[in-house]
């Protein structure tokens, strides 16, 4: 047998599930109550906090991502040149009705400029990786010094804040990491998609079926892998999105706070009251372009569930080309509102204040989604047989150029592992760009407190100047 047959997972569930599973605990932990539960564990104090977590659990599934392609993808596979790859169509061909090796060798072609940035994609996707954990580890650090410092002397409202509970984050502080370390999700998936697309590539997806299809086809792996696929990358998309919703709060969160609405002839309650109104009306229009996003990538989501099925793909099909046609021009329309938004928003000078250049952080939070949206429709203009593809056929028939289309072999799946080892590349950069433009001063971080904390910081020393205390 020259399968090599990797070991079943279910990521994107397990995903979903720990994702979901680590909010629900940051959300558990947020009180002070808990936190101090959790302080009297001293050293397991900070490996209990949601972000960390969080970070190991991401590890844990990078790990096994690394482990599937250096293993079968590089040893077992000789970095894609193996002959196995070959004996593996050749099964296919004669397991399967329907299916000539002729046209499984078309289709899954490793051209040498496919092959090499398809391997080292996973590299850079590792460094991104490090990137981004590096970034989160100096500004965690870089708060918790700043608080360090200022303690003793007790000028500082961050520290005295945080003094009694040291590895807890101020909400706002919270927020940031958010954003920043959401990049790692969006990592993960994509090495996920790209061990899906080349299980498909190399013919190692029909393994379990060999000698034993009990009528599976070639099409329906084929099928059942692309559903997989396009699972995690929306998994990754989903919580992108999320990453955009507490980029607005964030911002809201600061306007909330602004310094410069005062009036010393109206009650603090009914200022407070303006603010928290200016918080939620001015960023609507960023509410609605994730809220449409993300029901977007939920519905991909389900359709994807469906198209597991070979009896509820055709339904699934049907439901996808429909509900796209729809919201594709109603979440063009929030696209272009919540971009226009947020850079009237970032020039703010309460955000300008807190953060510096808010339009560039914006951007950044946001730009794996516009690569994760645009870049397969660039690739599927470029693939065979699409309908964009065929479109160009006829303009280039039209101009007599038709003769530079005969040697053009760019198939649906090497579109797919093109599209997701691009992701990688795409990642690494993010991190970089992300690393530079959230760099913060210590006069930034008193910034991060809010209100509420604010307030609790003050009313603990008032409790720690009175006598017997």
């Amino acid at each position: 047998m020259e399968f090599a047959l990797e070991l079943e997972m279910d990521e994107t569930l397990i995903g979903w599930i720990f994702l979901l599973s680590t909010l629900s605990w940051r959300i558990l932990t947020s009180p002070r109550l808990t936190q101090t539960c959790l302080h009297k564990a001293r050293s397991l104090a900070p490996v209990l906090q949601w972000y960390s977590v969080g970070f190991i659990g991401l590890v844990l599934l990078l790990v096994r991502t690394i482990w599937d392609l250096v293993i079968y993808d590089v040893i077992n596979y000789r970095c894609l040149t193996s002959p196995k790859i070959e004996r593996n169509l050749e099964i296919i061909a004669q397991e399967n009705v329907n299916v000539t090796l002729t046209e499984l060798k078309k289709e899954m072609k490793f051209g040498n400029t496919l092959r090499i940035v398809a391997l080292l994609s996973p590299l850079a996707a590792l460094v991104a990786f490090i990137f981004v954990a590096s970034t989160l580890k100096h500004f965690i650090i870089f708060f918790r010094e700043h608080a360090r410092v200022h303690t003793a002397s007790g000028d500082d409202l961050v520290a005295r804040a945080i003094r009694p509970l040291p590895w807890m984050m101020p909400k706002n502080m919270e927020k940031m990491v958010l954003i920043i370390g959401i990049p790692l999700v969006f990592i993960v998936m994509s090495m996920r998609a790209l061990v899906r697309a080349l299980a498909v590539m190399t013919g190692s997806s029909w393994a379990p079926y060999h000698k034993h299809p009990d009528g599976t086809q070639w099409h329906h792996v084929v099928a059942m892998e692309k559903a997989t696929y396009t699972l995690d990358l929306e998994l990754a998309v989903t919580f992108q999105f999320y990453a955009i919703w507490n980029f607005g709060e964030l911002c809201g969160n600061f306007l909330a706070q602004s310094k410069y609405i005062t009036a010393s002839d109206v009650p603090e309650q009914v200022l407070r009251q303006y603010k928290q109104t200016l918080k939620w009306a001015t960023i609507q229009s960023l509410y609605s372009f994730v809220i449409v996003g993300m029901a977007r990538s939920l519905f991909d989501f389900v359709a994807s569930v469906m198209q597991e099925n070979p009896a509820m793909k055709a339904t699934a099909d049907k439901m996808e080309a429909q509900f796209m046609s729809q919201i594709g021009s109603v979440f063009t329309f929030v696209t272009i509102l919540c971009v226009i938004n947020m850079q009237i928003v970032c020039k703010m000078q309460d955000i300008r204040d807190k953060i510096g250049n808010a339009t560039l952080k914006f951007h950044g939070t946001r730009l794996l989604l516009l690569v994760a949206q645009i870049q397969p429709q660039i690739l599927n203009a470029l693939t065979v047989g699409s309908p964009l593809y065929l479109k160009s056929t006829t303009f280039l028939q039209k101009h007599h150029l038709e003769k530079y289309l005969h040697s053009w072999t760019f198939t649906e799946n090497q579109s797919r592992l093109l599209h997701a080892a691009l992701l990688n590349y795409w990642c690494l950069f993010v991190a970089i760009f992300n690393a530079w433009v959230w760099k913060m001063k210590h006069e930034d971080i008193a910034g991060t407190l809010g209100d509420d904390e604010a307030i609790g910081a003050k009313q603990q020393d008032d409790y720690l100047e009175l006598p017997g205390n």
